[in-house]
């Protein structure tokens, strides 16, 4: 592990409502159907419980398994396709690319993997 420094140039804050909240992730497999994050996925059902439509983009995240007493960390982090508007009170269904791809058969039945939407413009 190494130190990291980050430096803030600019920050631009999505524009949402207050008591927005966050749009929830599901692996799908090759039929559709929802799977484990842990097994390998093609699709992320991305689902909007706001009453208006927001837009997200998604990362897939393999964190480390640290000693006992340590805090668990980012290991990778792949982004899994481009900015995504998800329906009010619907969902949209993501097809991973295959960039993403190679990372989730790479990482898939790990011990601790994440699937991320963030709002974003």
């Amino acid at each position: 592990m190494a130190d990291v420094r980050v430096t803030v140039t600019a920050l631009t804050p999505a524009r949402l409502p207050a008591g927005t909240e966050d749009v929830t992730t599901q692996a799908l497999g090759s039929a559709g159907n929802p799977v484990s994050r842990f097994r390998r996925f093609s699709a992320v059902r991305l689902t909007n419980p706001n009453h208006y439509p927001v837009h997200v983009r998604v990362s897939y995240l393999v964190y480390d398994k640290p000693p006992e007493g340590q805090s668990q960390q980012v290991t990778s982090l792949t982004p899994t396709g481009d900015l995504t508007e998800v329906p009010a009170d619907g969902h949209t269904d993501l097809t991973v690319p295959s960039d993403a791809a190679t990372a989730v058969d790479r990482y898939s039945n790990g011990p601790a993997v994440s699937i991320k939407a963030y709002f974003s413009q």
